[in-house]
């Protein structure tokens, strides 16, 4: 992970909740500089002399990644990694001509823009943002799905239409997936899914790992995590996972 607060995070996220899934971390966390690094391989040798056979690795997919791959292909270091869905990148993907980000999983909540033809949601988000000329990408769908959110509560104000008269019709809100897009969410207790789809590349191709059926997702309740330590005290995040570190 970088030395940057939001990586920091994400890092202290991953190690409050993986232990309960049986994962085992082992001492030999690499920091490396958010403007990147002139050299990966010490990075990539200490995680290989430390035995580490999984890598969870936190921040960007280009160039930082692509560079610390490309160093591990050259130390004959080929540990699984997992990563977070800012990884979903078309640009990311055009880098694995060699194969070097064949074990690289990433963790999604929305449906693969590669299966709008079994996901009608998916379908839509990409003809809108083809008629306009724009460039599809995971953001662009996370802020369709956060503008449908804030749409859906307006359009229920009707001639009231207030911030607080938004903010209390989404609080009613429990069962959401902006129309198909994306896994069901519960956005009126702020809590995060319990679902999710897993891929990875192969050569320059999205592959499904899990589930396997397009379009599905898998879902299981102990999915979801409590998270403790230092991230949650940064935030100052009370029971409802909000902020209250500036609330005067």
């Amino acid at each position: 992970y970088a030395n940057y607060a939001a990586t920091e995070d994400t890092k202290d996220k991953v190690l409050a909740t993986y232990p309960p899934f049986g994962f085992e971390f082992l001492p030999c966390e690499q920091v490396y500089n958010i403007g990147g690094e002139d050299d990966w391989k010490p990075f990539v040798q200490s995680l290989k002399d430390c035995g580490a056979e999984i890598v969870n690795f936190v921040g960007s997919p280009i160039p930082n990644f692509v560079n610390f791959l490309t160093a591990a292909q050259q130390l004959d270091y080929h540990p699984i990694y997992m990563v977070d869905a800012n990884f979903y990148d078309a640009n990311f993907l055009s880098q694995n001509t060699t194969g070097i980000a064949d074990n690289v999983h990433i963790r999604l909540a929305f449906v693969p823009f590669e299966e709008a033809d079994v996901n009608p949601a998916t379908q839509k988000y990409l003809d809108l943002v083809s008629a306009k000329g724009g460039k599809v990408g995971l953001l662009g769908a996370q802020s369709t799905a956060s503008f449908l959110l804030w749409a859906t509560a307006a359009k229920a104000c009707g001639d009231n239409l207030t911030q607080q008269c938004v903010f209390d019709e989404i609080a009613k809100i429990q069962d959401w997936t902006s129309g198909g897009l994306h896994a069901p969410t519960d956005p009126g207790t702020n809590m995060p899914p319990d679902c999710g789809i897993v891929v990875k590349p192969e050569g320059t191709k999205w592959v499904r790992v899990d589930p396997t059926v397009r379009g599905d997702f898998d879902c299981d309740e102990s999915y979801v995590k409590p998270v403790t330590g230092p991230v949650v005290e940064r935030a100052q995040l009370g029971p409802d996972r909000v902020s209250t570190k500036y609330v005067k």
